[in-house]
């Protein structure tokens, strides 16, 4: 909106003193003045000069005229008035046109007031409104997909008139069919001639400019490239999924500007459009907008957060097309195994690190999403001359009924984040398919490092058909599995179950007292709550340490006995799989003992069994492990012996938890080193002897100090306690 003092600094925009063709267009010109809320209007078969204009020189319309001749649209022009110059001190309460000139008869002033006359501070674009059913038939005919536009009465379009811009061509095509009725072609040819002239000395050039190899573009003129129902490229807006492009389809755009809408930081232009999405059972049209701050001079049209498809592919080649259309394919079939299980490598919002492994997520197939995907577009003001429009072919989908999705198309549009239940944080998350992994079921058993008596019972309940047996009077009683696992810490008792969850596809819920002690009046709901969850996706419900819940009752302590006594009851009833661990068997209460279908005792490492876990550590940094910041890992060859035999390290007793830190410990000393004597932070980590021997120094210091307080070793002061018996 242009604001100016005076009539001469008025720009005249481009079209004002167009007429393709005085029989079909009316001219109107509309005024109010900020004191008053009355509106004047002028109708004219010719444009208006805004220079010098006056009531007594317009050409009205003739009324009579016949159907065929009226006119097909009009071009309206707005502006907003002060009183005039003249007459500002002595006539305050005349603030229209009329008031003025009835004050100049009483002076005896001949001549009316003119626009010039008057103090223009407001200048609208103009707007073409159309008038002519027929006409409005043949735009309709011409437009297949424009979401939400022209929903007024009567339809108008306002400079630069985009509908009408977008969709030159078919106007333009259908004005120059034979078939086509005299009347209606006679409205398109005006239209269209009326168009040409606005667009030639501007827009023209642009739409030109537009296809070129690598074209640029200005802030204004970025509507140029988002007509509705165009295919888009966008960038995710959060940093941890700014990497991440999508396609979708267009819907509509709006220039926003944060005078007028504070929630807005700074002028925008608001790119909404649509793609498809899952809520885990459909598929169907899921909208969404992204947002590009103004921005001076020009700009890649490619390097903008959202940009056509059609520029990005003649730019690549279609390399990114053929990319995202390969994601949508496997974004489809993980839609269509769920539930299931995938291992998320970095990118979630709430990112968690690990050098040595990864984090696991369950998929399913509802409850991800409070939004329905049934959302019908048909409703929309588009194509309503064609019978159907342009995506009518993209309703709704059920995924288990669908084998494939009808088109390419639809796979390009297969949105790239799905949301997930993260089994370590226990909450809803969204993820990329670019991060997610196949859980390979075959993969960890291997590194699976047990005593071989246990050996056979965890390979029976590893079994995909393992199923407990009812032989319990009461209904629903007794149709759980609980299985104790107990020995001293860092022995393999928690690696059993993931490794036994992920051979047997089956999610894995490990809890901790923490999970469960959150609030302690609510401990049982709580409970409860996992429980059905558990029994809700099949899943293996892993309670760790969880002696609160375990040991013998004392009378002294009412509300620890009414915890146990609350687990017990509902554990009887769980109709799932519950591990539970402890490394204080001796503190267990006979109670429980009696509910548990199998125990699994764990002993101390071996030798060998420590050479073993450690082998293990080396085969997965060797199958190119990485550290956070994408550094690559390799353990020495002599420092690989040296933690394998030599007798300080055999003496130290590692268990498996301690063998892992010791590793990463080393990793990272090697790292920090490396780089304080001027590695590349792109360089591979190499762990030597001499970082192992710092971490082996450290480690026996401290068992030393801790040996020295009570001249007991772990094992013995465990047994003094009566937690557990020494096994060698």
């Amino acid at each position: 909106m242009t604001y100016l003092n005076t009539v001469d600094e008025v720009e005249r925009p481009v079209g004002t003193n167009l007429s393709p063709d005085d029989s079909l267009v009316w001219h109107i010109l509309e005024w109010s003045n900020r004191s008053s809320d009355k509106r004047h209007q002028l109708k004219s078969e010719r444009p208006f000069d805004l220079s010098n204009v006056s009531t007594d020189d317009v050409v009205e319309p003739d009324p009579t005229e016949d159907q065929e001749s009226e006119a097909a649209f009009h071009i309206t022009r707005q502006v907003c008035l002060w009183e005039p110059k003249t007459f500002e001190q002595t006539q305050n309460e005349k603030t229209d046109i009329e008031a003025a000139n009835q004050a100049q008869a009483r002076d005896g002033v001949k001549k009316d007031v003119t626009l010039k006359d008057l103090n223009i501070t407001d200048v609208d674009p103009q707007k073409i409104t159309i008038t002519s059913e027929t006409l409005l038939k043949a735009i309709r005919q011409c437009v297949e997909y424009y979401p939400y536009d022209m929903d007024s009465y009567p339809p108008h379009s306002a400079e630069p008139y985009r509908i009408f811009v977008y969709h030159m061509k078919e106007l333009r095509d259908l004005s120059e069919q034979v078939h086509t009725s005299p009347l209606k072609r006679r409205h398109l040819a005006t239209l269209v001639k009326y168009l040409e002239q606005y667009m030639e000395p501007r827009i023209t050039p642009i739409l030109e400019q537009l296809q070129l190899p690598k074209p640029t573009i200005t802030f204004d003129d970025l509507w140029m490239l988002f007509k509705p129902g165009t295919e888009v490229y966008w960038r995710f807006g959060p940093p941890h999924f700014s990497h991440v492009i999508s396609a979708s389809v267009v819907i509509r755009i709006d220039y926003v500007d944060p005078r007028l809408e504070p929630h807005f930081e700074t002028k925008s232009l608001v790119v909404e459009f649509w793609g498809l999405a899952t809520d885990g059972e459909k598929l169907g049209r899921d909208e969404g907008y992204t947002m590009i701050e103004k921005f001076d001079g020009e700009r890649l049209v490619t390097s903008l957060s959202v940009y056509p498809c059609e520029i990005a592919d003649r730019e690549d080649g279609g390399v990114t097309r053929r990319s995202l259309i390969a994601r949508g394919k496997r974004t489809f079939e993980v839609m269509k195994k769920m539930p299931l299980q995938m291992w998320h490598d970095a990118g979630a919002r709430d990112e968690l690190e690990g050098d040595l492994g990864q984090l696991r997520v369950l998929f399913l197939k509802h409850g991800l999403t409070t939004e329905s995907r049934d959302t019908d577009m048909n409703g929309w003001w588009s194509g309503a001359g064609k019978g159907e429009f342009k995506f009518a072919n993209f309703p709704t989908i059920r995924i288990a009924e669908t084998e494939q999705l009808p088109s390419e198309t639809h796979y390009l549009l297969c949105q790239p984040m799905l949301a997930g239940y993260s089994l370590y944080q226990k909450t809803y998350k969204i993820y990329s398919i670019d991060n997610l992994e196949d859980v390979d079921p075959n993969d960890v058993m291997s590194d699976l490092v047990i005593d071989s008596a246990n050996n056979d019972l965890v390979m029976a309940m590893s079994h995909a058909h393992f199923q407990p047996i009812n032989l319990d009077t009461i209904h629903n009683k007794g149709e759980g599995q609980v299985i104790l696992l107990h020995g001293p810490p860092g022995v393999g008792k928690t690696f059993t179950v993931e490794c036994i969850a992920t051979t047997t596809g089956r999610p894995l819920i490990a809890l901790t007292l923490g999970d469960l002690l959150a609030e302690e009046s609510k401990v049982e709901e709580t409970l409860l709550n996992w429980f059905t969850l558990a029994e809700r996706w099949k899943a293996i419900l892993l309670l760790d340490e969880a002696d609160i819940f375990l040991e013998r009752r004392a009378s002294k302590d009412i509300q620890r006995n009414g915890i146990v006594s609350m687990f017990l009851r509902r554990m009887e009833y769980f109709r799932g799989t519950l591990f539970l661990t402890t490394n204080r068997v001796g503190q267990i209460d006979d109670a429980f003992l009696s509910r548990v279908s199998v125990v699994l005792q764990y002993d101390r490492l071996s030798d060998d069994t420590r050479k073993r876990i450690w082998q293990g550590f080396f085969r997965k940094l060797r199958k190119d492990t990485r550290l956070s910041n994408g550094r690559k890992v390799e353990v020495d060859k002599y420092a690989e012996k040296y933690v394998l035999n030599d007798p300080v390290v055999r003496d130290l007793s590692w268990n498996g938890r301690e063998i892992r830190n010791a590793l990463q410990t080393a990793i990272h000393l090697a790292s920090y080193k490396g780089l304080m004597n001027g590695d590349r932070a792109d360089e591979t980590v190499d762990v030597g002897v001499e970082h192992f021997e710092s971490v082996v120094a450290m480690s026996l210091k401290f068992k030393d100090y801790m040996q020295a307080i009570t001249g007991q070793d772990e094992d013995e002061r465990a047994k003094a306690r009566s937690e557990r018996n020494i096994v060698q």
